[in-house]
């Protein structure tokens, strides 16, 4: 790791882990940034910091990251650096707020991006560390407006599971911003052989299907997304387990991952 590298782990770490608050920086080399010290500072230089996941890659298996932050105050000669890992960018002024972009690839276990946004004024920096909370993702029911309306008929052996439920796809909770160009709804036994599998027009699905739950069974409904960009996305819907009195126990809450899968066969996995 270079010495640029352990100064940008090292203010992401402190910043993220003080919630976002700023950093008052002089006089030490960041990039091409000549700055000297830096010491934690309470002001926050920023009113708000957002951003979006945009333009994923399939490829190249990256994402961008657009930022936009809105400074409490700033003069003509103020700029805006946005910073992740060893790459800086400048950010430009439109509308009272900088804006941003810099490619952030995808690994296998994403668990959150840190960034940072320097504002740098008459040569004092103020800093705003943050990152992307993937575990305020939605979850797949909510992606697929999954509402159970199924009707179970309990046998000794098995119980048959008879669901009757319209399905509408939510094409804005995705990760990214992408358009979906297909999208389908299956079940997987615990074996993962597909029970059924239906595709979904224009976003909505009216599904009819009866299932066979062993004792001891456990199946699963997905759903899957591909997107313009070639990306899918695989969702955990809703699961269904055979409880010991023999009744059916639906669960729209369970903790399984969202996968995300590239046109080469990257794949990294999301926790809700």
């Amino acid at each position: 790791m270079t010495k640029f590298q352990k100064i940008i782990c090292l203010l992401l770490v402190v910043g993220v882990a003080v919630g976002g608050a700023g950093f008052v920086i002089l006089n030490r080399n960041i990039g091409d940034l000549k700055l000297k010290n830096y010491s934690y500072n309470d002001f926050d230089p920023f009113v708000s910091v957002e951003y979006e996941l945009r333009e994923p890659d399939a490829e190249a298996f990256q994402v961008t990251l657009a930022v936009t932050a809105y400074p409490h105050e700033y003069t003509k000669t103020s700029t805006v650096r946005l910073l992740y890992k060893d790459q800086v960018v400048p950010m430009e002024l439109n509308n009272l707020a900088f804006t941003g972009e810099i490619a952030v690839p995808l690994v296998a276990d994403i668990r959150e991006i840190k960034y940072l946004v320097l504002l740098e004024t008459n040569g004092l920096i103020r800093s705003h560390s943050t990152g992307v909370d993937f575990g305020r993702l939605a979850s797949g029911a909510a992606v697929f407006g999954y509402q159970p309306e199924d009707k179970t008929e309990d046998e000794e052996e098995n119980a048959r599971y008879q669901m009757d439920t319209a399905l509408e796809f939510d094409e804005s909770l995705l990760p990214f911003v992408d358009q979906a160009v297909s999208a389908r709804v299956y079940a997987q036994n615990s074996a993962e052989e597909e029970l059924f599998s239906e595709k979904m027009k224009g976003n909505a699905l009216q599904l009819n299907q009866e299932i066979s739950i062993d004792a001891d069974e456990k199946i699963t409904l997905y759903g899957e997304v591909q997107g313009k960009s070639g990306m899918i996305y695989n969702y955990s819907i809703c699961r269904f387990v055979r409880v010991d009195d023999g009744d059916v126990l639906t669960d729209t809450y369970f903790p399984e991952k969202l996968r995300i899968i590239g046109t080469r066969g990257q794949e990294a996995e999301l926790n809700y």
